[in-house]
């Protein structure tokens, strides 16, 4: 359903913006193709999409994660500005499919209050549609090309930790581990907003 969405939410983008351009965008959503119409004067619309994946590792209460960071995301986003320079502030939806799958080794490992050679393997993610605000300046450098910079907010609300193991059958494996989906849970609830930074080169056709 997610992928439906972000697809649903590209296509709308590209057949929306009139003005003939694009840019490009690399930041803290990840690589981005963006596109833009105006409205009038003080106003216009952006359409974008981003992604970007990495690997990582991780310890938290004595377990070694490896973690696959996946960033997707599409936004529609509203531009105002407020004065007769490139200064803007910003509003808008996006899609938001980031998400954060974690897993272990099948090692000896503290899980909860006892010991067990099992993997543990688990999804983080967040609100599917997120609001945003931001604020941003568009630098003209010749008549094609403009550079711009943004800083804003994504609120995707406290992140969902779900958190399974390869022991089955276990009522106190299965009670550990729920202490443990816990303790991960309570250690990510204050992260409901993600900063969002990006510089982009906007080429017009």
């Amino acid at each position: 359903m997610r992928k439906i969405i972000f697809i649903c939410v590209y296509l709308s983008s590209v057949l929306l913006a009139n003005d003939n351009n694009i840019a490009g965008k690399i930041g803290s959503l990840g690589f981005g193709l963006e596109t833009s119409s105006k409205i009038n004067e003080k106003t216009k619309l952006r359409y974008n999409i981003n992604s970007y994946n990495k690997d990582t590792t991780a310890t938290k209460s004595g377990i070694d994660y490896t973690i696959d960071l996946e960033l997707k995301s599409a936004g529609i986003i509203f531009d105002y500005y407020p004065i007769n320079n490139n200064f803007k502030l910003s509003a808008g939806l996006y899609y938001n499919g980031n998400e954060i799958k974690i897993h272990t080794d099948t090692i000896s490992q503290e899980i909860g209050d006892n010991t067990y050679t099992a993997s543990l393997n688990g999804l983080i993610d967040f609100k599917p549609i997120a609001p945003y605000l931001g604020i941003g300046y568009d630098k003209t450098l010749t008549h094609k090309l403009i550079f711009n910079a943004e800083f804003g907010a994504l609120f995707h609300g406290k992140p969902k930790v779900k958190l399974n193991g390869s022991i089955t059958g276990n009522s106190a494996f299965d009670a550990d581990l729920k202490k443990e989906e816990s303790q991960l849970q309570d250690s990510l609830d204050k992260f409901y907003i993600y900063p969002v930074i990006s510089l982009g080169l906007l080429y017009k056709f």
